[in-house]
């Protein structure tokens, strides 16, 4: 299949580089009514420097159904699990992410940098 007509449906993986540390997330995306739906895992570090884990849906609304082109991404249910401590937590969503019509994904996060890649 052409790079350029792949559709965003699958499962991408990469990492959230926050400068003084990053986290590792993977996201799985199927077609939606409103685009494209799925979860994702962010493995990550909790106030205390033990390891964690949060999960969330994600929903993507893409601009285009192929090419290059800017993403809307709405993150909901975001859930934290860090052994003894674990529930829901806010989402706050991705700004300016951009996907090159095939195996990359980019974005802002805060003030952090996020780059996914298909597997």
């Amino acid at each position: 299949m052409w790079a350029g007509c792949a559709p965003l449906a699958g499962d991408w993986s990469g990492e959230v580089d926050c400068g003084d540390y990053a986290m590792d997330v993977e996201i799985t995306l199927e077609p939606s009514d409103r685009g494209y739906a799925g979860t994702g895992t962010l493995d990550c570090t909790d106030a205390v420097g033990s390891d964690c884990e949060q999960s969330f849906e994600i929903d993507v609304r893409p601009e285009s159904t192929f090419g290059e082109q800017d993403l809307d991404v709405d993150l909901d249910e975001c859930e934290m699990d860090a052994g003894f401590l674990s529930g829901e937590i806010g989402c706050g969503n991705p700004d300016d992410v951009w996907w090159d019509g095939g195996d990359l994904i980019e974005g802002e996060w805060g003030d952090c940098d996020v780059e996914l890649l298909r597997e």
